[in-house]
């Protein structure tokens, strides 16, 4: 029992770190991870965004990994990258989790 605590203690600080590298890069406004249904894991935004743009993105990586598979079902997303005159927003679609990007 002891090693499985240390164990997820080991994968929970990978994840964190993991989280810091990313929203260090230049230009990196934010970091967003949800779970496949969506509901917050954590955010480097205030709770409200990150709410909001985690449910948002969660149903657009939906579509958009519906969509990838309809075009050809051996296929699947890795990547959502969309662009705007402001922003960049990339959505890292995971087993468990869809990582969001701003």
């Amino acid at each position: 029992m002891n090693s499985l605590n240390q164990k997820m203690n080991d994968i929970h600080h990978e994840f964190e770190e993991t989280v810091k590298r990313i929203q260090s890069h230049n230009g990196v406004d934010g970091v967003i991870v949800v779970n496949n249904n969506g509901d917050l894991i954590t955010s480097t935004l205030d709770m409200r965004s990150s709410v909001s743009y985690g449910e948002l993105m969660s149903t657009l990586a939906e579509n958009a990994i519906g969509f990838v598979r309809n075009l050809d079902p051996s296929n699947e997303l890795t990547v959502l990258r969309m662009g705007s005159k402001r922003r960049e927003v990339l959505v890292a679609p995971g087993k468990f989790r869809l990582n969001i990007f701003f």
